[in-house]
């Protein structure tokens, strides 16, 4: 739902509030001028009967058309591939009508240090208290931290998507079954359990946290901690989203991730010892019998080393299947390591999954504890974010592995 649309539905709330009985020339006057906005915001949608949009509950998901039309813009997601009109879209949010370059990380600093010198553009850009006493960045600063952390997160550079959310929930829709076909006689009814099945999953945003700590000497006469600052802020949101969409735990506040989705895949090794390349092939070919491609390998570090450690009888390194090593005609998945994962791996077409966050980065800074005396703060940075698994199938859950076989 459109800032517009959202803006229109106040106006009716407030004209609703006006006794029209007993106005005053103050009330007629701001009656006058709501009307005169609501009658913009309408022409600039392009709505004609607007009767039936006002009734619709506020809190109702968003339902993006994926594929656009005429009135309607299409929804659009961003991977790593167009990060960059990520950051041009979050700042295209931003009110602090700011046009300078700025950075991220001297904002930061001032409102650890209170020395704003060589940042006026930052201080310029400080607008709003949240309610725990933190600061809101403005888009203009979270355009360069969010884009950052999505880049460095493993699940994005498997190909995960984002989509930005303008209220608290949004509704996409996720396949349950795939189309099937069928051989069909003239005059006879095509079957009824043969169509491509959708249902909307909803993203509902939860917080999302992350916390750096810094002594206020280095931010204060420390060379490049604006970089610094930038890249640990970046750092710590991109290790929260990949827990949060490999292995989120579905509990309130927390997002489902993959490993906990009804419906994925799954190769149980039953904590046996790694003999093979075995249980990835046939992870890889059981998502292609539901007719998905793998783009990436999210997996512990250590299953990586173990694989590297496979020998033949000859002692010679073992030779990885072509599913494993890819050729020219088709290209084999990404191999990528996580902290976050520790007997489980993940295997599957990353671009099904789908990560929906607010634009508006939050941020506190706090003195706390042996802090205090250390003259050490506390950075926390969060954000509203929600994951969903548009099609289960198209992961496969590589569960209770042993060791490498000596």
């Amino acid at each position: 739902m459109s800032k517009n649309i959202l803006r229109m539905r106040e106006i009716t709330r407030e004209l609703e509030s006006l006794d029209l009985d007993n106005l005053t020339s103050a009330d007629e006057k701001l009656c006058d001028d709501l009307m005169e906005e609501f009658e913009e915001l309408r022409r600039a949608e392009g709505i004609g009967d607007i009767s039936k949009l006002m009734r619709e509950p506020i809190s109702k998901p968003m339902k993006p058309d994926i594929g656009g039309s005429d009135v309607e813009p299409g929804m659009k997601f961003y991977n790593r591939s167009n990060l960059d009109e990520l950051r041009t879209y979050i700042q295209s949010q931003d009110k602090t009508g700011i046009t300078e370059p700025v950075s991220a990380g001297k904002y930061i600093r001032g409102l650890i240090t209170g020395d704003w010198s060589n940042a006026e553009v930052e201080r310029r850009a400080i607008t709003t208290v949240s309610s725990g006493a933190g600061w809101i960045i403005p888009e203009i600063i979270s355009s360069i931290i969010i884009p950052m952390a999505l880049n460095k997160a493993q699940v994005f550079k498997a190909g995960a998507m984002s989509v930005p959310m303008e209220s608290k929930t949004l509704l996409v829709p996720k396949i349950t079954e795939m189309p099937k076909t069928e051989w069909k006689a003239e005059s006879v009814k095509f079957s009824e359990d043969t169509g491509m099945q959708f249902f909307g999953v909803e993203l509902s945003a939860k917080t999302l946290m992350g916390l750096v700590k810094i002594s206020i000497e280095l931010a204060q006469d420390g060379i490049n901690v604006e970089n610094v600052i930038e890249e640990a802020m970046s750092d710590a949101i991109a290790l929260a989203l990949d827990l949060a969409v490999l292995n989120g735990s579905g509990a309130e506040n927390q997002p489902t991730g993959i490993l906990n989705t009804d419906g994925i895949l799954t190769e149980d090794l039953e904590n046996a010892d790694i003999t093979s390349y075995d249980f990835l092939s046939r992870a890889y070919y059981k998502l292609e019998a539901e007719n998905e491609i793998a783009t990436g390998l999210i997996a512990p570090s250590n299953l990586f080393s173990d694989l590297d450690l496979l020998k033949d009888l000859q002692n010679n390194r073992l030779s990885p299947p072509l599913s494993w090593e890819g050729s020219p005609q088709k290209p084999s998945y990404q191999k990528l390591s996580s902290n976050q994962l520790s007997d489980s791996a993940v295997m599957g077409d990353f671009s099904k999954v789908l990560v929906g966050m607010r634009t508006d980065l939050q941020v506190k800074v706090a003195e706390t504890g042996e802090g205090f005396e250390k003259l050490e703060v506390w950075i926390r940075c969060f954000l509203r974010a929600d994951v969903g698994i548009r099609r289960p199938k198209a992961f496969c859950k590589i569960a209770n592995y042993g060791e490498v076989a000596s």
